[in-house]
């Protein structure tokens, strides 16, 4: 047998291990110190007691002492502590600490006088009531009541079509106005837009009320005056006790349409004379003077009633009679054919001046006769201090009416008193002018008499 010779060893594999291993950086020892330091970062992030002071007077300390290795900038470090004591403080918050100081709460929050101002001005301003929309003479009157059945079948389609749409736009108002005052020629049946409206109201699913008010105003400002608003109004309520089988909800619609104009001032609640609209529109029952007026009697068949309070009775007087009339020229008539004086129609014996001498001629005190000539000249404002004829105005001629007709006991006293108090509240107003104008034709009318009688 042959023996091999040996074979020299390779030393390499050994050598890279070794190599290896000598290589392979050895691992580092954790500083007990920088694993504390660390530590007391972390503590001072998450909110801790510890201050951030003390942690940088160590790591100053710490890099003092290391004279080799990488130094670290302090300028760096005053940056880093300053960060960590904002985070700190920002840890340290309450949430709604941030929140509160971004906005405002609604408790306290006032709109300066800027925003009040802007707000003031960019709300809507519902339309005024006017007393008189459109002129409708008694020639149109007669010819409304002449129109045939079918012609009013007409119209009142036309107007739940137009009402309708009305409801469902809200900016279509003046369009649909157009259409109304192009298709219904007879502005006498204007009512029956008001009269629709509260009809489409009472028979929806859900309220509609809402909707309803506001387009009474519109109507009652745009097409007819309380006197066509009153009508519609008061034969609608004939209708509810047939219209509240099917409709439950409907009493509590028309009701509060109701509430509505008279808070509104779309209708004078002594032009409501209907029992149903009273009792569905939860009004008061009539009184008295309301009972007397609504009961059609005139002259000496109308009964003063008794223990009325004498301004009211008036006032319902004057109100009343200017509800039933188609224009302030309806309120008076010429004292005689060839006369050019008003009189307030009113007043004559044949209408309501026994009732209103049963009332006030009795009144003695000049106090109390002072406050009729208040409520006089309240009516007059009411109408708009409108003239009548030429020279004379509405004011003049009730003043006028009531002296002559002798209605009022020692009248000229309390006009006096009531001028000498207005003309110091305002000498240029209107009602101060008209009654000085009366006092003077007075003057002049006394004159008159005095040179009547010296000739005789």
């Amino acid at each position: 047998m042959h023996e091999e010779p040996p074979r020299p060893v390779d030393s390499g594999r050994f050598s890279m291990r070794e190599q290896t291993a000598t290589t392979q950086p050895q691992k580092k020892e954790r500083d007990a110190e920088k694993e504390r330091l660390l530590d007391l970062k972390m503590k001072a992030l998450r909110g801790g007691s510890i201050k951030v002071e003390k942690v940088q007077v160590a790591v100053q300390k710490k890099i003092n002492d290391q004279p080799t290795g990488k130094q670290r900038d302090p300028e760096k470090e005053r940056l880093l502590d300053e960060k960590m004591k904002a985070m700190k403080l920002k840890a340290a918050q309450p949430a709604t600490t941030a929140k509160t100081a971004a906005k405002p709460s609604a408790a306290k929050y006032k709109p300066s006088a800027a925003k009040k101002g802007f707000r003031a001005i960019a709300a809507p301003k519902a339309d005024p009531i006017p007393l008189r929309v459109h002129a409708i003479t008694a020639k149109d009157e007669e010819d409304y009541r002449a129109l045939s059945k079918e012609t009013i079948a007409g119209y009142d389609k036309q107007i739940t079509s137009l009402m309708k749409e009305m409801y469902e736009d809200r900016n279509a108002g003046m369009m649909i106005l157009d259409d109304i005052n192009s298709k219904i020629k007879h502005r006498s049946h204007y009512w029956q837009l008001a009269f629709s409206t509260m009809d489409i109201a009472c028979e929806a699913l859900r309220s509609q009320a809402g909707r309803a008010k506001e387009i009474l105003r519109f109507l009652r400002c745009k097409t007819m005056d309380s006197r066509l608003m009153a009508k519609a109004l008061n034969m609608f309520s004939e209708t509810m006790d047939d219209k509240k089988v099917d409709f439950p909800n409907s009493p509590a619609y028309f009701k509060e349409m109701v509430q509505y104009a008279v808070s509104e001032g779309l209708v004078a609640d002594i032009e409501l004379s209907s029992e149903a609209v009273r009792r569905f529109g939860g009004l008061s029952p009539a009184g008295p003077v309301a009972t007397a007026l609504w009961s059609g009697k005139l002259g000496a068949e109308l009964k003063a009633p008794s223990g009325a309070d004498p301004n009211v009775f008036l006032a319902a007087v004057l109100d009343y009679t200017a509800s039933k009339s188609l224009s302030v020229n309806d309120l008076v008539e010429l004292e005689e054919e060839d006369s050019e004086t008003y009189v307030f129609t009113a007043a004559k014996d044949d209408q309501y001046g026994t009732i209103l001498k049963a009332v006030l001629l009795p009144i003695t005190d000049a106090d109390a006769q002072y406050a009729l000539v208040k409520v006089i000249v309240a009516f007059a404002k009411r109408q708009g201090f409108p003239t009548i004829g030429d020279d004379d105005s509405l004011l003049q001629t009730l003043l006028y009416s009531f002296y002559d007709l002798d209605i009022l006991e020692d009248m000229e006293t309390a006009l006096i008193k009531w001028f000498q108090e207005a003309k110091a509240e305002d000498a240029a107003s209107t009602p101060v002018t008209q009654v000085n104008d009366f006092m003077e034709s007075l003057m002049d009318d006394d004159d008159d008499d005095d040179d009547d009688s010296d000739d005789e």
